[in-house]
């Protein structure tokens, strides 16, 4: 990130120095004579710079978020929060999104017992727009104890750094075990990046795995070629012919061309602006997009197709049916009415409630997608269902799949899914490729299957989220 900050401190610092020990020597004239007269000890100050000034104030920030809550300090701990804020609390596989006033309420109740947190493995990335603090959190509250990746987005308002996002990106009971959802090298689905002609074959564990060079795709994907030497086990894909799947039912064939790592990471609006604006150049815009997006790189395999259209690929052919979207308002009335009785719906409708008249599904935000498969001579549904975007003051989102036999409807299950993927999760394809009678559903991020309790994601493709809807 050299560059970055060296182009900002030119522009924001100019000349300015902070003192240093190191000294140099002067020789002082005479005017008249023009001969040295005596010789003075200056000090040569060090020019302190912008990541250094922002570094420091970001962990200065961070020690103050830990002590108020260490020290059940309520006040200062809301003091810290912005205005336009959103917060995502996760508990083992379960996600809660809040926006300020919800979030200090809920961490109001927090208060009420004395808590520890710790912070390990911190890392600050920072830009003059916004900074990113990355660490690792331990909380504890009497027996309860969790640990996960923890990010504060934080941004200054009225010259203050305030918390504009924070987000528990993973949770891990301590005592309970923790399923470790990563991508697979294996004879099943693979699923394609949002650039469509590269298909993921596993979640880089390795920073070896990649080399030093990188190509800008767009404003928060970066691809880069790979160390050989350091991918051996996945050479065999090389040359191979792939099946693959378009969102209409289509198929067809492509040819794996090369292996690449392609990191993704959705920036803050300050930090893309400054970069479209100019203010940062395009190679210091990529180190900083590598460096937020390390957590979110991929092994991929280059296709030889510009056709990127499809869904995703399989080394074989016909195991998978394509959904349609269901048209019909009476059955759409018939399985919206079956969800309205079920014990999540009414939770989600009881917080509706306290501030909104009517049903939170019938609201003007409201966003339903149902899409209809066809699949062993049964006909199922998929619902995805949101409202509200995590910085109002409602916030609900639910994933369903209903079976319609003869025209009776049963709900098969409501997805136990993390609620980042519930919004957006509208499924492409039914399948099951592991013929063990259960169905799975997939589309280009994600592969999810139901164990005979409850559905899990089995194959994802996470994107870094750095950035505030607000």
């Amino acid at each position: 990130m050299n560059k970055f900050y060296s182009l900002v401190l030119l522009a924001l610092l100019g000349a300015s120095c902070s003192s240093s020990d190191s000294e140099k020597k002067v020789l002082v004239k005479d005017d008249s004579s023009n001969i040295p007269k005596e010789e003075v000890v200056v000090k040569e100050e060090k020019k302190e710079s912008l990541k250094d000034i922002l570094d420091e104030e970001a962990k200065q920030f961070l020690n103050d978020w830990l002590a108020s809550q260490n020290n059940s300090d309520y006040e200062a701990y809301s003091a810290l929060y912005a205005t336009k804020f959103e917060g995502v609390k996760r508990v083992g596989s379960k996600a809660y999104h809040y926006n300020q006033k919800k979030w200090l309420k809920d961490r109001a109740r927090m208060f009420r017992k004395k808590v520890t947190v710790e912070a390990d493995d911190i890392k600050v990335l920072a830009s003059p727009k916004v900074v990113i603090v990355q660490f690792t959190q331990t909380w504890a509250s009497g027996s309860y104890k969790d640990v996960g990746p923890k990010q504060l987005v934080l941004f200054k308002e009225k010259d203050q750094l305030q918390i504009a996002k924070e987000e528990m990106m993973s949770s891990t009971i301590l005592g309970k075990e923790n399923a470790d959802m990563v991508l697979k090298n294996r004879d099943k689905s693979f699923l394609f990046t949002k650039q469509g002609k590269y298909v993921v074959l596993a979640k880089v564990k390795n920073s070896k795995w990649g080399a030093s060079d990188y190509e800008l795709l767009n404003n928060y994907t970066v691809k880069q070629s790979v160390n050989e030497e350091n991918v051996t086990e996945y050479q065999q894909w090389l040359n191979r012919e792939l099946y693959t799947y378009g969102r209409t039912g289509e198929e067809g064939k492509a040819k794996v061309t090369g292996l690449y790592i392609i990191s993704q990471a959705q920036p803050h609006w300050g930090m893309v602006g400054a970069y479209e604006s100019g203010e940062v150049s395009k190679e210091a815009y990529t180190e900083d997009l590598v460096g937020m997006s390390a957590d979110y790189a991929y092994l991929v395999a280059e296709l030889d197709t510009d056709d990127v259209s499809y869904a995703s690929v399989h080394p074989q052919t016909g195991l998978s049916v394509a959904g349609k979207e269901v048209k019909g308002e009476i059955l759409q009335t018939e399985l919206l009415s079956l969800l309205k009785k079920t014990d999540k719906y009414k939770d989600y409708q009881n917080d509706y409630s306290a501030d909104y008249k009517g049903e939170w599904i019938e609201s003007e935000d409201a966003r339903i997608s149902l899409t209809e498969f066809d699949f062993n001579s049964k006909k199922y549904v998929h619902g995805a269902i949101a409202v509200g975007h995590g910085c109002g003051d409602f916030y609900g989102a639910m994933s369903i799949l209903w079976e319609v036999t003869n025209g009776d409807i049963k709900i098969v299950s409501i997805f136990n899914l993390s609620e980042d993927y519930l919004r957006t999760f509208k499924p492409d394809y039914m399948t099951d490729f592991d013929n063990d009678g259960e169905v799975e559903l997939w589309d280009d991020e994600m592969l999810i299957k139901n164990d005979g309790k409850e559905w899990t994601d089995v194959e994802y493709i996470q994107i870094g989220y750095f950035s505030c809807p607000c």
